[in-house]
């Protein structure tokens, strides 16, 4: 399966393969009232899903849409870029833990980084790459970083692929 963008047309065979997978990779032993609910449709390690074809699908489905819908809520909006200052640490939150899940493996804590993202520009129209478009700070306002780190702007398709680099500053 490899890619969060292949489990959406997966279907049954994703739940055959999460169950391989908790074989090597259990959950918590502290979970288990949790794991327990959901042997009730055969998931979990060593399991065999006796869900069929179709329920699979819609269940995946449901999920994708309550995973978009947690991604719209979080954050805030700050000139068109959205940021999310309590990321990385998801506790139980394991919808919002999913829906990070399908851009990379986890965030680092807003100790470690900040992430920001934006679709529209200054003036609410959708980025594209038909336009150019220039990002410029006066001195007061330089994103703060600490001696040691960076920021960096990568540019993204629609499927989440890692296009190019566009700009990267290193603070001495």
């Amino acid at each position: 399966m490899g890619s969060p963008d292949n489990i959406a047309a997966s279907g049954l065979s994703f739940y055959s393969e999460l169950n391989h997978n908790l074989l090597a990779n259990p959950a918590p032993v502290d979970q288990a009232a949790l794991m327990a609910s959901f042997a009730i449709i055969g998931v979990g390690a060593g399991l065999t899903p006796t869900i069929d074809q179709a329920t699979a699908q819609q269940a995946i489905a449901i999920g994708e849409s309550l995973m978009a819908q947690e991604l719209a809520a979080v954050g805030i909006n700050e000139n068109n870029w959205l940021v999310n200052y309590s990321i990385g640490n998801y506790g139980d939150d394991y919808l919002l833990r999913a829906a990070i899940a399908q851009f990379g493996l986890g965030a680092n804590t807003t100790e470690e980084a900040l992430y920001f993202s934006a679709e529209k520009d200054k003036d609410s129209k959708i980025l594209t790459g038909d336009q150019n478009y220039k990002l410029s700070f006066t001195v007061e306002q330089l994103p703060p970083v600490s001696p040691q780190g960076f920021w960096s702007i990568t540019l993204y398709d629609l499927m989440r692929v890692e296009r190019a680099i566009q700009s990267v500053v290193i603070y001495d």
